[in-house]
């Protein structure tokens, strides 16, 4: 037999090569699981006629052999395709049987559950710049941005510097809906404050995304415009008597741009005291209110009067250090009025020569204190028969004192008291300091000497 021509080797070279790439690229998982065992490949005779050129290392088939059909398949990605027992080795099909095709699963890409989701889009203030003390507003949005409508209730919350301010609910929101609120606020003191939106706090509604639901900022409070001043502090009831009821008058101004919102009050003291507090309910801007309060010095002498406006610190200022005013104010002697309430004695019937005992009740009338020492005197028929000292009587308070006293005769006695005979005490009525009654000791006649019994 010839040669074969140069091309025609050519071509034969071509499908060898060809033929030995399918072999060695097709998997073995790919050939049908009925073939009846393993197909070795052969080499040629030595004494062939036929000539085939092959790259080095690579093999052929003869050609009057049955050629191994090889297939794929597309697999779901969810499939698992699980190893044979042993190695697998090169498989044929005869050539009477087809190969059916192995049946094909579509592939069908994961659906995602809708799920809504919540988020805070924006926190603002229409009231810019903000100042202390001064009524602010405070406006948000919140946005379903998931891919389900919210059909449920849910709430939110606005915090100021962690501390809750206001609370909403929400019926709901469709796919992409905002949602907007406001509110306002007071924060009383300069500086920033963090605002704090929290949409869902409660966790009540299921979201693809839980980690957007709040939104914290940072705001800054400037100086308040606000400045309170006591104007002047003044008395209706002049002029000031010690004991009496007197009236203090002061002014209270807003000496600001700016109107104060919240309720504060002023107290008033005397000599550091206390004596009266007023409320005041808001107060605009360079406009004044005046209050009064009613007091009570039992001393004479010079007093400090005294009124603080906001001294709790509730209202912001511009300036803290003009919000009080003190003066000194003079108090005459008050009203005192000295009587000698009753007398009686705690030993009846009154026996001559017995020790009986005379007791005295002192008052004080007026409405001012007595602030000096002073005596009373009790009298027997015209004869000093004891004394009491009194060391200061407040208004409105009694003093009782006790003496003894014992008489030699039986008869009919004078007994009278008299209260600030020296008239160390000045007073209004000068002429009801003392009292006289009438007594009748019993018994016989006694030899007495008769001593006078001071008792303090």
């Amino acid at each position: 037999m010839k040669p074969l021509k140069e091309c025609t080797c050519g071509r034969i070279r071509l499908f060898a090569l060809i033929a030995a790439t399918i072999i060695f690229l097709v998997p073995p998982t790919a050939v049908a699981q009925d073939d009846p065992g393993p197909y070795p490949v052969e080499p040629l005779p030595e004494d062939s006629d036929i000539l085939i050129e092959l790259e080095e290392g690579a093999r052929i088939a003869r050609p009057d052999k049955p050629q191994v059909q090889h297939m794929t398949a597309d697999l779901h990605p969810d499939q698992f395709i699980l190893p044979s027992p042993g190695p697998a080795a090169p498989q044929h099909l005869p050539s009477s049987a087809p190969l059916d095709p192995l049946p094909k699963t579509p592939f069908q890409p994961q659906q995602l559950q809708a799920m809504p989701d919540l988020t805070v889009v924006d926190i603002w203030s229409t009231t810019n710049p903000l100042q202390a003390g001064q009524e602010e507003n405070v406006t948000f949005q919140i946005k379903n941005q998931g891919t389900a409508a919210i059909s449920t209730q849910f709430l939110i919350r606005f915090s100021v510097d962690g501390v809750s301010k206001a609370t909403w609910s929400s019926g709901g929101l469709a796919v992409g809906q905002v949602a907007q609120a406001a509110t306002t606020i007071i924060v009383n003191s300069m500086g920033d404050h963090e605002m704090t939106i929290e949409v869902d706090f409660d966790d009540r509604i299921v979201e693809s995304d839980e980690s957007n639901n709040t939104r914290v900022e940072t705001w800054t409070w400037a100086t308040s415009p606000v400045d309170l001043i006591v104007e002047d502090i003044w008395s209706t009831t002049n002029p000031l008597r010690a004991g009496d009821v007197e009236d203090l008058t002061y002014s209270i101004r807003n000496n600001g741009t700016a109107d104060i919102p919240v309720d504060f009050h002023a107290s008033v003291f005397v000599d550091g005291s206390n004596v009266g507090d007023s409320l005041i309910s808001g107060l605009a801007a360079g406009t004044s209110v005046i209050r009064s309060v009613a007091i009570t010095v039992t001393t004479p002498g010079p007093h400090g009067v005294e009124v603080i406006v906001d001294p709790d610190e509730k209202v912001p200022e511009s300036d803290e250090g003009n919000n009080g005013r003190a003066e000194v104010w003079d108090w005459e002697p008050g009203p005192v009025d000295l009587v000698v309430e009753d007398i009686w004695s705690s030993t009846n019937p009154l026996e001559a020569g017995d020790v009986e005992e005379i007791v005295f009740s002192i008052r004080n009338s007026g409405t001012a204190a007595v602030t000096v020492d002073f005596y009373s005197e009790l009298w027997l028929d015209g004869s000093v028969a004891g004394t009491s000292l009194i060391a200061g009587l407040a208004p409105g308070s009694t003093f009782t004192s006790t003496l003894e006293v014992t008489v030699a005769l039986p008869g009919l006695y004078e007994v009278e008291v008299i209260v600030d005979p020296t008239g160390v005490v000045s007073e209004t009525n000068e002429d009801n300091n003392g009292r006289v009654e009438n007594w009748e000791w019993t018994g016989e006649e006694q030899h007495l000497l008769f001593l006078p019994v001071i008792l303090r």
